[in-house]
């Protein structure tokens, strides 16, 4: 007895199969292909623990962006260089200051941007393809412990 498999049927199934298998990873996944983000850079003096990369950036309280990244200043190795993303279209001007916060009592932070003057121009990236800065306002923790240290 032979079995009659329609071969051609079952590769057809297969190949719509793994093409909505792959739409549904793409779709749950949020994969984006197009960069709706802006990149800036800060400057940071104080002890960045609880800092992690994908940690909240928050402008007023309404979360913008992201980290990015977090290293060692390769120039001036007493500041750590996070590099944040934030959704094109937020205003971050010249005088606004990003400063650390806590999330609760989890022991997590996240960066928190202070609009500053109104009449200052928003930063852009420089015509040689470097970040902006945002200036760093030290932590109320950070004045806490530097009021301590000897």
């Amino acid at each position: 007895m032979e079995s009659r498999v329609n071969y051609t049927l079952v590769g057809v199934f297969t190949i719509v199969f793994l093409a909505i298998f792959a739409g549904v990873v793409f779709w749950l996944g949020k994969f984006n292909f197009k960069d709706d983000t802006d990149k800036y850079r800060v400057y940071i003096t104080e002890s960045v623990s609880g800092l992690n990369i994908e940690a909240p950036v928050k402008y007023r309280g309404i979360v913008v962006g992201s980290v990015a990244d977090i290293q060692i200043h390769p120039q001036n190795t007493e500041q750590i260089e996070v590099i944040l993303k934030i959704k094109k279209g937020i205003p971050i001007i010249a005088t606004s200051k990003a400063s650390l916060k806590p999330q609760g009592i989890t022991g997590l932070s996240f960066v928190d941007i202070q609009p500053g003057d109104s009449k200052s121009s928003v930063l852009k990236m420089s015509p040689r393809g470097e970040l902006p800065t945002i200036a760093y306002e030290q932590s109320l923790f950070g004045k806490f412990d530097s009021t301590f240290t000897v």
